[in-house]
């Protein structure tokens, strides 16, 4: 994964807080963005972090699931470590963590945010860049986010985007 600069003066309580929705995501299939996060930043620098989202059957039926993640934001701000866990649809199987390293590269708080993650299972490493929202459905964050990756040369119009999906709420949400 690549090492990627955070965000300067990131306010970590405001950003690390309430509702996030996925909304572009570089990589992954069509509903990939179609998770929503609830962050918590807890008084002792504790982070936690609910995802819930689904994938889509051979059946094209969604399949729900939600991980719980925990973690806490490095030395560096804006940069954080997050241990998830696959909370249901198991099937009984034995639960494998997995390990997100993120980095907050730009937010507006209100808005949106760009996101970078490195994904550690084992020995495979695969980094990505995503763009939460603050609402599910606000898409007029395309120019800003456009704006901020193309000098990084970054191809933002290869990202799926929600607006071309039809997101079915979770259940536990």
């Amino acid at each position: 994964c690549e090492e990627i600069p955070p965000m300067t003066n990131l306010d970590s309580k405001r950003y690390f807080s309430g509702t996030w929705y996925g909304m572009y995501s570089q990589y992954g299939k069509p509903t990939s963005v179609c998770k929503t996060l609830k962050m918590t930043l807890k008084s002792d620098g504790t982070l936690n972090n609910e995802v819930y989202g689904y994938s889509l059957t051979k059946e094209n039926k969604p399949k729900f699931a939600s991980v719980h993640c925990n973690g806490s934001e490095n030395d560096t701000k804006g940069k954080y470590t997050l241990i998830c866990e696959k909370m249901n649809d198991n099937k009984g199987k034995k639960k494998h963590p997995v390990t997100f390293d993120g980095v907050v590269l730009v937010t507006d708080y209100d808005r949106f945010s760009i996101v970078h993650q490195c994904l550690s299972n084992g020995t495979i490493k695969l980094g990505t860049f995503l763009v939460l929202g603050r609402k599910s459905d606000d898409y007029t964050i395309q120019d800003t986010v456009k704006k901020i990756l193309d000098p990084l040369d970054i191809k933002f119009d290869l990202f799926q985007s929600r607006e071309k999906v039809d997101c079915k709420k979770h259940p536990d949400e």
